[in-house]
């Protein structure tokens, strides 16, 4: 299973792509109103694709949108994934969130935001559990949300508990 970006044919937009042994590369759209397109993560069956597309704004500025493509829901942006999955976490700013991985069945997520004061904050959702028990924590290194989603992939449906270690 492989995702990426494929430019349109005579455009210089960009699309999301899926490939698989079965069916080729089989074209998946990007985000309305958005240009280019990169995928970032994928589990192993292909249900589920990450990434952020880029807006471009009027007077020429670009913003990152993050997106979350599905087979069950085709391609959203983070906000519309998660609000009909209960709602944006309260201190998440989904708009201005990064997706950097996703576990192998799809419903945990992990990333980071910018704050308004350009501090960066790091998330996992785990959309197994209610949106009300979801966190954003601020000031932690992206690293310990790559190391969680590691561990859960690793874990598969076991129970995994992340526990941080010092040396002196």
């Amino acid at each position: 299973m492989i995702a990426g970006a494929a430019r349109e044919t005579g455009s210089q937009s960009s699309v999301l792509f899926r490939w698989t042994a079965q069916t080729g590369m089989v074209g998946l759209g990007r985000p309305a109103g958005t240009d280019a397109i990169t995928a970032v993560d994928i589990p192993s069956d292909g249900s589920t694709i990450i990434g952020r597309a880029d807006l471009i704004l009027p007077g020429g500025g670009i913003f990152d949108v993050p997106f979350v493509w599905s087979q069950a829901h085709d391609m959203q942006t983070l906000a519309e994934y998660l609000d009909i999955r209960g709602g944006i976490p309260i201190g998440l700013a989904a708009d201005r969130a990064t997706l950097t991985g996703i576990s192998e069945d799809g419903l945990v997520l992990v990333g980071y935001e910018v704050d308004t004061q350009g501090l960066i904050r790091s998330f996992i959702l785990d959309l197994r559990t209610p949106v009300s028990t979801h966190r954003v924590w601020p000031y932690l290194a992206i690293a310990l949300g790559m190391v969680a989603l590691d561990a859960i992939r690793r874990m598969g449906n076991r129970s995994a508990r992340i526990l941080p270690s010092w040396s002196r």
